[in-house]
């Protein structure tokens, strides 16, 4: 109770839609996802074939082709789908909550190709369209829009921009670094214009605890082994980097996977890492706090969970390979 109460707190205090209780079962948040899958990043090839082996988890409302400058696009996005559709027969043998391909198809869009001007906003595109209308549903329905930045913030800033409203229903968990050098304009833009009704956390550098190792260097125990064979998902997975797992963008979507609360960033217990508040910057704004000593600020809070999330993955590909023998052969429908 003293949790729920904590969330609708800072809710109010934020003039925000008031974050439901994650550690709940049957809580499964609304989730947008921006992307700059394909072209020059592989990396997201892989976080998408993590993100749909998860998609009972959550409510994937959303799927955003923000490639800013380079190759990618929504094209990509399906072509994960292709995959996800071979193996969707399996998955929902495991979970009537996996989502049916065609509502997925549906809901993929094409953003904008260049990044923004200097003033950080030009035209609405496809993909910021979406984003607002994604986040007036989930205001109307008295709920946080999860937007998970795996690219630059182009269609979000453009979002912002033109429906300044949607700001407290959005929560915001933004991989930096790269991504933000591709589109600084639009990153400021938001920190100058919303940096008291967004609740945001800019991961700059702790993202990297999730493949590199406490020197930098890009070591992990993960066996690619666990996605040969594994589906259609899997061999996805290996053929955009079969040298290696890296998924710098997925810790966006482990903080919502875990039994931990969304509410506070600094706690530490969740997969998705632990960051410090920013008062300086006003609102609910955290970034990448350095705990230990190491290459990059902030990695350690992420790297110490690898076990666990790396355990945890292997097993969503086995539902890849093998439907449920409990279920196997039940009539499904997709929601």
């Amino acid at each position: 109770m003293l949790r729920i109460l904590l969330a609708v707190t800072l809710g109010l205090f934020a003039g925000a839609v008031p974050l439901p209780h994650s550690w709940a079962a049957e809580y499964r948040p609304r989730v947008l996802i921006s992307t700059d899958i394909g072209g020059a990043d592989p990396d997201d090839m892989q976080s998408m074939a993590h993100a749909l082996l998860y998609a009972d988890r959550i409510r994937l409302v959303g799927l955003v082709s923000t490639p800013t400058g380079h190759g990618g696009r929504a094209a990509d996005i399906h072509i994960a789908l292709d995959a996800y559709e071979q193996d969707y027969p399996r998955l929902q043998s495991w979970s009537r909550d996996y989502p049916a391909p065609a509502l997925l198809r549906d809901r993929v869009h094409q953003g904008r190709l260049q990044p923004q001007p200097p003033q950080g906003f030009s035209a609405p595109s496809e993909g910021s369209r979406a984003i607002v209308t994604a986040a007036e549903a989930a205001g109307e329905a008295g709920e946080p829009l999860w937007v998970l930045l795996w690219g630059a913030a182009t269609d979000l800033a453009q979002a912002l921009h033109d429906a300044p409203a949607v700001a407290p229903h959005l929560r915001v968990y933004m991989i930096g670094a790269w991504n933000t050098a591709q589109d600084r304009a639009a990153r400021d833009y938001i920190a100058a214009h919303h940096a008291r009704d967004l609740w945001w956390i800019e991961n700059d550098s702790s993202f990297r605890g999730f493949y590199a190792d406490e020197s930098g260097r890009e070591r992990n125990p993960w066996r690619m082994h666990d996605a040969r064979g594994h589906g259609a998902l899997g061999e996805y997975f290996v053929r955009a980097r079969p040298y290696g797992l890296k998924m710098g963008d997925t810790p966006s979507l482990l903080y919502l996977l875990d039994a931990a609360p969304d509410d506070d960033p600094s706690h530490g217990a969740s997969w998705g890492g632990a960051f410090r508040r920013d008062p300086s910057r006003g609102g609910f704004y955290w970034t990448d706090h350095a705990v230990e000593r190491e290459a990059y600020r902030g990695a350690a809070t992420i790297r110490r969970h690898s076990p666990e999330i790396y355990r945890d993955f292997a097993e969503r590909l086995d539902r890849a390979k093998t439907g449920n023998r409990v279920t196997e052969g039940r009539a499904g429908g997709g929601r």
